[in-house]
């Protein structure tokens, strides 16, 4: 997978507007000339009926042709999301006050 691609006319891409949304697939139609940079896609389902729209490039996430490898990857990342404790739960709290109590316990400093 390309994570440096940039998306030229013609190109098909995944598009999502926001996190959550499901990815669809856009072709680029025109490259902006203006300031902030927007590009003018056409969404290719039917159910879009032909629609066209100006997006910034950030919502092209990947080339349409790469989309399996980077669903596996938000879904890898998800994996390891769920089982991160929340920053500021009480276990996380009682982890640092732990760490900083005991540092070469858990291995933050070398022995003595």
């Amino acid at each position: 997978m390309n994570r440096t691609a940039e998306p030229a006319v013609g190109e098909a891409w995944a598009y999502r507007a926001r996190r959550g949304d499901p990815l669809v697939e856009v072709m680029v139609v025109r490259i902006g000339v203006r300031t902030p940079r927007r590009l003018l896609v056409r969404f290719v389902a039917d159910e879009f009926e032909g629609r066209q729209d100006w997006v910034p490039p950030s919502r092209l996430k990947v080339p349409w042709r790469d989309l399996d490898a980077f669903i596996a990857r938000e879904l890898r990342w998800e994996g390891v999301a769920g089982e991160s404790p929340a920053v500021g739960s009480p276990r996380t709290r009682r982890a640092t006050r732990a760490a900083a109590r005991y540092p070469r316990l858990v291995g933050l400093s070398p022995p003595e």
